[in-house]
């Protein structure tokens, strides 16, 4: 039988709200636990980076980066207060230490500073944003000269359940166009790997700011 998802309840997906969104919120996390830990493992850094976790969520994936950098700084956004609200029961401890921080903003507006950051992961977020480029500019602005941004995303295929994932709530894109936006603001591909998970085939593409 045919899936299908109240516009409602996909809108909690993009901006978790209120008691649903905390459900939603939590859902999420074991949804998307394989691709996060795979993502994590595929950060080029060291141990002493600061790493921006944009469209953190519950926090999950910000205290596996911790331990990748144990002498550096993590930080993470995300447009939902509900979200934060669990990350930072997550993340007592490294946000009173100073090593965690979180932010509730819009990607596209991050309050950091220009080159402040070495690295960006972000898991499943492309999907709720209008223009790729814009967000794009914004992560090559925080970044680093040769610092990493790792996207993870569902590309855009015949297998996606469009009733499950209903426009314009979800938007995907093939990755052809997610790299060629991209490379448009001036960023340079370092790899790039497929998988499949829970979710169904999963897009790991590494860029370097040029």
């Amino acid at each position: 039988m045919k899936r299908s998802k109240p516009l409602f309840i996909a809108r909690q997906s993009s901006s978790p709200k209120g008691i649903l969104g905390w459900i939603i919120a939590k859902i999420m996390s074991s949804e998307t636990a394989g691709e996060n830990e795979v993502a994590v493992t595929l950060l080029q850094i060291s141990d002493d980076a600061t790493v921006l976790d944009a469209g953190t969520g519950h926090g999950r994936t910000m205290t596996q980066l911790l331990k990748r950098v144990p002498r550096g700084k993590v930080i993470g956004v995300d447009a939902s207060a509900v979200a934060l609200s669990i990350a930072a029961r997550t993340l007592d401890r490294a946000l009173l230490s100073g090593r965690a921080t979180l932010h509730c903003c819009d990607m596209e507006a991050l309050p950091l500073s220009e080159a402040s950051v070495d690295a960006i992961l972000t898991v499943h977020t492309v999907y709720f944003v209008e223009n790729l480029q814009v967000l794009f500019r914004e992560f090559s602005r925080v970044l680093r000269p040769g610092g990493q941004l790792l996207l993870v995303f569902r590309p855009d295929s015949d297998e996606i359940d469009r009733d499950y994932f209903p426009e314009p709530v979800f938007r995907f894109r093939s990755l052809e166009v997610v790299r060629a936006d991209a490379l448009a603001v001036g960023f340079l591909e370092h790899s790039c790997e497929e998988d499949t998970f829970k979710v169904g085939l999963v897009t790991f593409l590494s860029l370097r700011r040029g």
